[in-house]
């Protein structure tokens, strides 16, 4: 792109219809979709969050978004659909999360899971959750680490059945 700032976290959808990244310019995130067949490019936006791109959901066009308000310090975990690209509607918001603890999240294929990186007070290393959407609960994966390592990086399979990450 020749977009002013810098360019971060690439990302192709499972379909190879989309891609997004993530700008950001004098401390502000901004995020884009473009449609590989015309190269057309929409911006997703928030209300007045900054937005940066995750994941793509797998085997969907939908991504997921972390949604930031620094002044305000608030984190949202969102959804967004571009199946009806250029015409984007409103991310829906899946769960709260924290800018100092949270890391890397994606979707699973059946939107039941959020898969997400964290690192947990006391810890040096970070941890990987499964957030049950509908029951509003977290379970661990991957335990965290007392040393200055841990999970970074998760990827779930498109068929929802394996999680890679890198220790």
């Amino acid at each position: 792109t020749w977009n002013l700032g810098a360019e971060g976290n690439p990302l192709v959808s499972t379909d190879q219809k989309y891609f997004a990244y993530s700008n950001i310019y004098q401390g502000k995130w901004t995020s884009f979709v473009k449609r590989n067949k015309d190269k057309k490019e929409e911006k997703l936006i928030y209300k007045d969050y900054g937005v940066g791109v995750l994941s793509w959901q797998p085997m969907h066009q939908k991504i997921l978004l972390q949604l930031t308000h620094l002044g305000r310090n608030e984190c949202q975990y969102a959804l967004a659909d571009v199946s009806s690209f250029p015409n984007l509607s409103e991310p829906k918001i899946i769960k709260p999360c924290d800018m100092r603890k949270n890391g890397y999240a994606q979707l699973g294929p059946n939107s039941n899971f959020l898969y997400f990186s964290q690192q947990d007070e006391g810890y040096g290393g970070n941890a990987i959750y499964q957030y049950d959407i509908a029951r509003n609960k977290n379970n661990i994966i991957v335990p965290p680490s007392y040393e200055n390592y841990g999970a970074l990086n998760l990827k779930v399979s498109n068929d929802g059945k394996y999680l890679a990450y890198l220790w």
